[in-house]
């Protein structure tokens, strides 16, 4: 079963009714363009490969977390407020936190780029 976009403007969504209007007027596929159509792993492999290593480290760390007890938990927790030089986040620290990407571009375009040493 396919669903079809909303046709009308979605408030609220992030971004403007004049970029929804700039981007909102792909018409509907044909029978033709459905037939010629190939899979995202196939038009786009290297991001499909990149897609699927950020899914895996994903899915390794909450099974990680799962598997932690309660026992753990405290440990680490404890661990962290002994240790002076790094304090853990509060709520208003994390609001702050910005991307690399945003923050220090550069960095993250030399790193990126494979000349980050």
């Amino acid at each position: 079963m396919t669903t079809k976009p909303p046709t009308d403007f979605p408030t609220g969504q992030g971004f403007t009714e004049a970029d929804w209007n700039e981007v909102s007027d792909n018409p509907e596929w044909t029978e033709a363009d459905i037939e010629q159509a190939v899979p995202f792993a196939e038009a786009f492999p290297a991001l499909a490969a990149l897609s699927m290593q950020r899914n895996e480290a994903r899915r390794r760390a909450l099974e990680a977390l799962r598997g932690m007890g309660p026992d753990e938990d405290a440990a680490i927790n404890a661990g962290i407020a002994q240790d002076p030089d790094n304090p853990e986040l509060t709520d208003e620290d994390a609001a702050r936190l910005r991307p690399a990407a945003e923050t220090v571009p550069e960095i993250v375009a030399r790193h990126r780029s494979g000349r980050l040493t």
